[in-house]
């Protein structure tokens, strides 16, 4: 056996840092306002000869945010704070040497979330069905550019699949069952 089809069979890990670019669907507030870093890591292993599963853990910061604004004499503001430990399944099709696409779903568990307006903190006026659910479940896709043998470059968009939180009045209609999280990341991953 050659030794790159050895290596083919390895697993591969690496370090993931990011930032990642949210907003709550379902909010009324739209555009990917909060900014929250991204950290951790991943275990890589080839399936094909241009394909690859990965499995990744790591903090991620998620959110939604809208900033007051004194020249139009808006004073009002908002910023919705999440942090979750997500675990991505991914997988990874090599289109050509430097360029691959990756899908897959990923498992958020909450850790703790801050919400806040111009009057201070919101949390405690929430009953529990309007609170975070402890799990988050998602999509995802994303594109991925590799620098050099050890660095890649990539953008990533996730959504959630079920609702985050129930609307505030617990109306559900047509595709509007709640709030979903919806995220725009970058992220730099180096592999060992």
């Amino acid at each position: 056996m050659s030794s790159n089809a050895q290596n083919d069979n390895t697993f591969k890990a690496g370090l993931i840092l990011g930032v990642n670019a949210c907003q709550i669907s379902g909010d009324n507030l739209g555009g990917f306002r909060q900014a929250a870093p991204i950290f951790g890591g991943f275990v890589n292993r080839k399936i094909k000869a241009n394909a690859s599963i990965q499995l990744e853990m790591y903090y991620i910061g998620k959110g939604s945010r809208k900033n007051a604004d004194f020249e139009k004499e808006d004073y009002t503001f908002y910023r919705l704070y999440i942090n979750y430990i997500e675990v991505p399944l991914v997988y990874i099709w090599q289109y050509k040497e430097k360029l691959a696409f990756e899908g897959g779903i990923s498992t958020g568990a909450l850790l703790s979330y801050t919400e806040k307006d111009e009057n201070g903190e919101l949390d405690a006026q929430y009953s529990e069905q309007e609170k975070f659910k402890r799990f988050d479940f998602s999509y995802l896709f994303g594109i991925n550019y590799r620098l050099s043998s050890k660095w890649t470059f990539g953008f990533r968009f996730s959504n959630s699949l079920l609702p985050a939180r129930e609307n505030f009045d617990g109306a559900k209609f047509r595709l509007n069952r709640g709030q979903y999280h919806a995220c725009i990341n970058t992220r730099l991953v180096y592999s060992f």
